[in-house]
């Protein structure tokens, strides 16, 4: 019988009931998420006191993710707050548009270690928690998101007053209203280097957002404009720029897009529609491509050590793969993993970290010689790799562990594929 940890008790006609959970694992837009794992991550940021996340239910009755928590004091804050009155609210909530900077880095910092569905929708610094009469938080007298939110508007009018703030064009003015209609716990008022997703928005979110954009606008904005431009300064340049007018008069497009200014200095390549791919016709090019037939296995092949060649070792599922393959020294020679990177320091500082930030890095494997970086890409001809190089690993390798790859539900076709 398998414990599935999740609890419940038989009715009087023998049908079962579920209950809930016996621990803090929850279920959002079908992820399996672990409360404490993100508690125990968001514990080890350097400006985290207190906190704790819950799930919480926002104003269309969708489940989001909220981390409640209480930042240090003192010196250590400078940087990471403006200089918006702090002045306590009814419900304990500090300005979280003066922690913004503060919150900015607190999800950067669980990026690095969590898949980006668990990631809080929404982060709100208190004062202090609230505890009940045992001493421990009392997570029913945490504010919901609603009244996070209005607090937040409240502070955000409060700081405009007296400050210069940039006057928003008029897309962005029209964007600023689509994001409020669709985001489930849209702030009062929407930063404009703000990034969607920061603010709540997902995949599913995205795709209405771009055909809202569509019928707003009357533009043929692609599904991955919003993915590429996460912002409402960099979405409006990008709908202005599909919206420039074309009076029929032949000319010849340059090779390189022609740049749009972006408000605030920064420059954005013009997006031009990029050709449709039929997905069949690629097998046409790959099929001339391969040999009409390829050597068997080895007889020994399932008793002797092997070498196995992993791609996209810096993810998520790479980094536990990486340990896993080299856990099994009775199997596994030596693993070589392709990883981007300037040099093969760069890569294998960057495989370091990225394997180091989920706890699973050995330095022994590097010592020992059982791993290898090699530097490539894997959207380019033989990985990105050199002649040697390929024609090395090409002859060591026994396993292809193909692990890296561009996984995204709204993308078409020729944005994921390889060139």
């Amino acid at each position: 019988m398998y414990r599935s940890g999740d609890l419940g008790r038989y009715l009087p006609d023998g049908r079962v009931e579920c209950t809930g959970r016996a621990d803090d694992q929850v279920k959002i837009r079908g992820f399996r998420i672990e409360l404490g794992e993100i508690d125990t991550l968001m514990s080890q940021h350097s400006l985290v006191r207190e906190n704790v996340t819950l799930v919480r239910r926002d104003k269309d009755e969708e489940k989001i993710l909220v981390s409640y928590f209480v930042p240090v004091d003192g010196a250590k804050l400078n940087g990471f707050t403006s200089e918006i009155s702090d002045a306590e609210e009814p419900d304990g909530i500090k300005s979280i548009p003066k922690y913004r900077r503060l919150i900015k880095d607190i999800r950067e910092h669980l990026k690095k270690k969590l898949p980006t569905y668990s990631i809080p929708s929404l982060f709100v610094p208190l004062h202090r928690m609230p505890l009940n009469p045992n001493g421990k938080i009392d997570k029913p007298a945490l504010p919901f998101p609603d009244t996070a939110y209005a607090h937040a508007s409240a502070a955000g009018r409060k700081s405009a007053k007296g400050d210069k703030v940039r006057t928003a064009s008029p897309t962005e003015q029209k964007l600023c209203s689509i994001w409020s209609s669709i985001l489930p716990n849209a702030p009062g008022s929407i930063p404009l280097d703000e990034s969607f997703f920061d603010l709540g928005g997902h995949s599913i979110l995205a795709t209405r957002l771009i055909f809202e954009i569509r019928k707003q606008f009357v533009v043929e904005a692609p599904l991955g404009l919003v993915f590429a431009q996460p912002t409402v300064s960099g979405l409006a340049s990008a709908i202005d720029a599909l919206r420039e007018p074309d009076f029929g008069i032949a000319r010849h497009e340059p090779a390189t897009p022609p740049e749009t200014q972006v408000t605030g200095g920064r420059r954005l390549p013009k997006i031009l529609p990029s050709a449709a791919v039929e997905y069949g016709k690629d097998l046409d090019i790959l099929l001339p491509r391969l040999r009409s037939s390829y050597p068997p296995l080895s007889p020994d092949f399932t008793t002797r050590t092997l070498t196995v060649f992993l791609t996209g070792a810096t993810g998520y599922l790479g980094a536990f793969v990486l340990r896993d393959l080299l856990r099994h020294e009775e199997r596994v020679q030596k693993v070589v993993c392709l990883v981007r990177g300037a040099s093969v320091e760069k890569a294998l500082d960057r495989l370091r970290e990225s394997s180091s930030d989920r706890g699973v890095w050995d330095e022994t494997w590097v010592t020992s010689g059982r791993l290898e970086v090699v530097i490539g890409d894997l959207g380019q001809d033989r990985f990105g790799m050199d002649s040697e190089t390929w024609s090395r690993v090409a002859a060591d390798a026994d396993v292809v562990l193909h692990n890296g790859a561009l996984v995204h539900w709204v993308y078409p076709y020729e944005k994921l594929r390889a060139p």
